[in-house]
């Protein structure tokens, strides 16, 4: 898989050719190319549509947090982020926000907290997430998963492989 995600400045322009830029921010863009989720670091997760460059807010941080998008369902009614608390015990945990039902339907890892995941990807029909993950080790895959979207907990699928 790849990883579309970015940190960069968003760069739109007007009529006029004056550009307004947004620092500080990850992106992914919608499968149809007509949205964009956009992660800002202490300000939440969005949806910005590139036709009218207005925000919708999913979810709303704390200066503590950081939400970046990673990955869109094919159908787009799904977008799995990463949540990053920074108060305290520092803390990354993955999320899938459903657009339809406009809240958080499951947290991807429940039972993987120390693992490094990476490379989502959707199943064509939007029903399975597949990531990779491992465990701090460099070049050491621990595993493929796949998360039947949103009933079931992470199941692996492949032994690890590595160096």
């Amino acid at each position: 898989g790849t990883e579309k995600s970015a940190k960069m400045g968003i760069y739109f322009t007007d009529k006029d050719g004056k550009q307004v830029v947004e620092k500080n921010v990850e992106v992914q863009w919608s499968p149809d190319g007509r949205y964009i989720a956009v992660g800002k670091y202490s300000s939440g997760l969005f949806i910005m549509s590139r036709e009218t460059k207005e925000e919708d807010i999913l979810i709303k941080a704390t200066p503590e947090e950081r939400f970046s998008p990673k990955c869109w369902s094919s159908d787009g009614k799904f977008i799995v982020f990463e949540h990053e608390n920074v108060e305290g015990i520092y803390k990354i945990s993955y999320h899938i926000y459903s657009l339809e039902e406009r809240k958080v339907v499951d947290e991807v890892i429940r039972a993987m907290a120390y693992y490094n995941l990476y490379d989502f990807e959707w199943s064509y029909d939007g029903k399975y997430l597949y990531f990779l993950a491992d465990y701090d080790i460099p070049g050491t895959i621990t595993g493929i998963y796949r998360l039947r979207v949103p009933d079931e907990i992470a199941r692996k699928i492949s032994m690890s492989v590595g160096k």
